[in-house]
């Protein structure tokens, strides 16, 4: 069997977690980054400029997983931000490279729960309404639209994964990771969220873990599937700061500014847990990734 994975955009912080998991399971794993060669098992592609996907058009993938896109707009409503042209023309054309050039008949592309309206009541499914408010969020929407668009003109099979925001593992900032660090610190933690969108709401070793059993898993049936992955369960900034706080006796020390400037919004995972068995529950996994921290 073809064990061969290649990670587009697997340099990163999600990537090189599910490289490591991936190869655990036995896959020969590549990875992709934007700069040159300097390791084994890795291939410079760059979304930006097509001409680097000849660096992979001599192998066929059992699967090709796309992380790669630019996230500097999760933040703004510009709709000519260039990281919109990255991640929609990028993508596009890259679809069209591995469908021209057969690389593989498998592909897992890696959406966010940035795609959804917060119109929608928590817990959001998969088939709810699609309307984001952000140009991240927007571009992430219709990247999917485009593997749904070329699943009707390829023999290419297609898996949606909505990621919610990750903490843990080796990542030294975010939210959670400031939050724990000032508190150590005797720091006083302010939370200001107006515009709020997005959230930290999985740790990195769960998510790379259901990612892990749903692709050992999944059937392959259909011709594009859309999975939300997460504990499905609510989970609030402000909370979790005050639970942080109390955590560690020091709710003194959590302020939060202002009134509450964001829309709840959550993920349902009832599709996925038929695949998966999640271990953690986001307060618990909290608690132990605290106490790594102490």
């Amino acid at each position: 069997m073809n064990k061969k994975v290649l990670l587009v955009g697997g340099s990163g912080y999600l990537g090189r977690n599910l490289k490591y998991a991936l190869a655990k399971k036995g896959y020969d794993v590549t990875i992709t980054g934007t700069r040159e060669p300097s390791e084994a098992g890795y291939i410079k592609i760059n979304l930006e400029k097509p001409s680097t996907f000849e660096n992979v058009a001599r192998t066929n993938y059992y699967m090709v997983i796309v992380l790669a896109s630019k996230i500097r707009s999760l933040g703004t409503q510009q709709i000519g931000h260039p990281d919109f042209e990255i991640n929609v023309n990028g993508l596009g054309q890259f679809l069209d490279f591995i469908r021209s050039k057969e690389i593989t008949n498998k592909l897992v592309y890696m959406s966010s729960m940035t795609v959804y309206s917060p119109e929608n009541n928590s817990p959001v499914e998969e088939n709810m309404s699609l309307a984001p408010i952000s140009t991240y969020g927007l571009s992430k929407k219709v990247a999917e639209d485009l593997i749904r668009f070329a699943s009707h003109h390829s023999s290419i099979k297609n898996m949606i994964l909505r990621l919610p925001g990750i903490y843990g593992g080796n990542r030294q900032g975010g939210f959670i990771y400031n939050t724990i660090q000032k508190i150590k610190r005797s720091e006083k933690v302010q939370i200001n969220t107006t515009g709020l969108g997005y959230w930290e709401a999985i740790h990195i070793d769960d998510l790379v873990d259901m990612i892990i059993q749903l692709l050992s898993n999944y059937g392959w049936q259909e011709k594009v599937e859309t999975y939300n992955l997460g504990y499905g369960e609510e989970t609030d900034i402000c909370q979790t700061g005050k639970f942080i706080g109390e955590y560690l006796g020091a709710s003194d020390l959590i302020e939060i500014l202002d009134n509450t400037g964001y829309v709840q919004l959550y993920m349902a995972n009832q599709k996925v847990k038929r695949l998966t068995e999640l271990k953690n529950d986001y307060y618990s996994r909290l608690k132990t990734y605290i106490d790594s921290l102490l």
